[in-house]
């Protein structure tokens, strides 16, 4: 299946948009000063942010031009970086969403607002399922998953090689099936 997320989508009060080289600036300042904030259950974006931002946006343009994955800059309408929603495929009608806010940005609903957006733009195109992973103690998170209608499906935990015990929640949001012409 070819999927094709829209490069700008506008909400009420946001505009997600394909990353732009130029939005190097606000991972720079921005997504920086909020570094621990957005570390603390994302560390796989941590390390992205800490590394070199215009190879990380390079690698997002190409990767959303080419339908593997889909990062979305969160921008007021006057151009404030909010912080991120993105997709990648975990199946082949199925996308794992994912997101960060800023520090400053937080309890604003502006992930949900988000998540809904970027969900109801993928199921227009053609997506069947989108799957959210999130931290159990991860509360904003949990908050999120149940806003935008996605349903708890387990959590597993984990063990890393120096003995750390995490979890992780599995949440799942479909469309409803397409009937059969005719039928």
């Amino acid at each position: 299946m070819i999927v094709r997320l829209p490069t700008r989508i506008e909400t009420a009060r946001l505009v997600l948009r394909r990353y732009e080289a130029a939005d190097v600036q606000a991972l720079d300042g921005d997504a920086i000063r909020s570094i621990d904030h957005i570390g603390r259950f994302m560390p796989n974006a941590r390390a992205e942010l800490l590394g070199d931002r215009a190879a990380l946006l390079a690698d997002a343009g190409r990767a959303f031009d080419t339908g593997e994955r889909f990062a979305y800059g969160m921008f007021l309408a006057d151009g404030s970086y909010v912080g991120n929603c993105g997709v990648r495929w975990t199946g082949v009608d199925e996308l794992n969403i994912g997101y960060w806010v800023l520090r400053e940005h937080l309890r604003k609903g502006y992930a949900s607002e988000a998540v809904r957006a970027v969900t109801a733009a993928g199921f227009a195109a053609g997506v069947r399922k989108f799957v959210l992973k999130c931290d159990p103690a991860n509360a904003a998170s949990i908050g999120v998953a149940r806003s935008t209608g996605f349903t708890y499906n387990s959590t597993e935990e984990r063990i890393d090689g120096d003995g750390f015990r995490s979890g992780e929640m599995f949440w799942e949001l479909r469309t409803a099936p397409t009937p059969p012409h005719g039928g």
